[in-house]
């Protein structure tokens, strides 16, 4: 149960000395102004409006670096998007601003736990109980983790401690209790290890199963991952249908990147009927969360106009979001940017430059967009075989427009040797995916 300590200390100090008293002036003026963003972020916090709590917070804390209260109020924030390791950052600084801090303790002890770091996690409750005995939330957080780690006994006695001190709590208690000792954590664990070979033979069908136990049992992420499964054709019979339900229901819980996939469904129009202002709505509470994934498309479909009014500088800002939190494809979409001009001033070696850093990371997309590069000198020197070689990479990844772009190569003999029979093989590939330039170009070939 993570709280938000509401407390706002403000102390200021001043001396005889002209000098020092200007001085404090205008450190009072900066801890004025750290004070009016930190009250800024709350509203923003409790209104839902998070990216502009953290913003209000940073603010508070440029102005005031010793302001526990921004720094906590702001790992309150990342915590509520998923952003676990930022929020245990910024309750290590408030516990280093104020060692005596509980609530502090308390939530960084709570998301140690979900983290599975019980040992820290425990030495954080602890630290809290030794601050405030009677905290009844305490007793329950550090007797789950007991539990989880399979000392009943232990769990029981701060569970009745806990009871005792708010009566309220009986009943998250009786939930903890009643679940069976192979949580779902347990099952969804065993299916990553079979999904990554981990431990044993790698085995998608065994992973898929795994994934179900966990998933019917309420866990959002093996929901998610069995939704992929049903999507790809991995371990199951592709069925976008069960992919949708899956989605769905680990993005109604409220699970950030679930809710980008779902999105993408209606994006696609798979398993559902395509609706543009629905996926924008999914993408819109993921990217509430910070999942970059949300940022990305979102910056995608304004960049084309897709459910909303065309606007290269919302897609700019999206993409460079997305690009701030380690997005890949971001990368390549924001190179398509520089490359034509879109938001930002053309600039074909930022767009080579950004390419590379999604090619380096193996993506199809990245892989095409160097060879289209190569092949029409943009940004680099015309070299059509260095732009087969790129095609080639992404059409063995089965990306369509690469396979006919591959297969062109072969019939225009550039870049490698010509070869008809070898472009006909990747056009069909190409066409089986319903590339439409592939499509036509075997028609016109089969009345020649």
């Amino acid at each position: 149960m993570l709280i938000l300590n509401l407390i706002l200390p403000i102390s200021i100090a001043f001396s005889s000395s002209l000098g020092d008293a200007y001085d404090m002036l205008l450190e009072s003026h900066r801890k004025d102004e750290a004070v009016f963003h930190y009250k800024n972020g709350l509203e923003n916090y409790l209104k839902g409006d998070y990216g502009a709590a953290i913003r209000d917070y940073s603010k508070a804390i440029e102005l005031d670096p010793k302001k526990a209260t921004a720094h906590h109020g702001r790992g309150v924030v990342y915590a509520r998007q998923g952003d676990f390791d930022a929020a245990i950052r910024d309750f290590n600084k408030t516990i280093e601003l104020e060692p005596k801090n509980a609530t502090a303790h308390h939530n960084r002890g709570f998301f140690y736990a979900k983290q599975g770091d019980y040992d820290a996690a425990m030495r954080d409750y602890n630290a809290t109980l030794e601050l405030e005995p009677q905290n009844a939330n305490a007793y329950y957080n550090r007797g789950k983790a007991y539990w989880e780690m399979g000392d009943e006994a232990a769990a029981r006695r701060d569970f009745e401690r806990a009871v005792n001190l708010a009566p309220s709590l009986a009943g998250f208690v009786n939930t903890v209790q009643n679940t069976p000792r192979e949580d779902t954590r347990t099952l969804f664990a065993r299916g990553l290890s079979y999904h990554r070979g981990d431990g044993v033979a790698q085995d998608y069908v065994e992973a898929a199963r795994w994934f179900r136990k966990a998933a019917e049992q309420g866990h959002l992420k093996a929901a998610q991952w069995l939704g992929t499964y049903y999507r790809d054709g991995t371990g199951v019979p592709k069925d976008y249908t069960e992919a949708v339900k899956w989605f769905r229901f680990s993005a109604e819980q409220g699970d950030a990147f679930a809710q980008t996939l779902f999105g993408k469904c209606y994006g696609d129009g798979m398993g559902v009927r395509q609706n543009y202002a629905e996926a924008l709505k999914w993408f819109r509470k993921a990217a509430e969360q910070g999942d970059d994934s949300a940022f990305n498309n979102l910056g995608f479909y304004y960049n084309w106009g897709l459910g909303v009014r065309q606007d290269y500088d919302e897609a700019v800002k999206w993409y460079r979001m997305a690009i701030a939190k380690g997005s890949i494809s971001a990368h390549n979409n924001f190179g398509l940017c520089y490359k034509h001009g879109m938001g930002v001033a053309q600039d074909y070696d930022e767009a080579i430059r950004l390419f590379r850093i999604a090619a380096g990371a193996g993506l199809d997309y990245a892989y095409n967009n160097l060879g289209l590069c190569y092949e029409r000198g943009e940004g680099v020197a015309r070299d059509y075989a260095e732009a087969a070689e790129w095609y080639r990479k992404a059409a063995e990844k089965g990306l369509a427009k690469a396979q006919f772009n591959y297969g062109k190569c072969f019939y225009y003999g550039m870049g490698v040797a010509r070869d008809y029979n070898e472009a006909v093989k990747w056009f069909r590939k190409a066409a089986e995916q319903g590339d439409k330039p592939a499509l036509d170009l075997l028609k016109r070939l089969q009345t020649n």
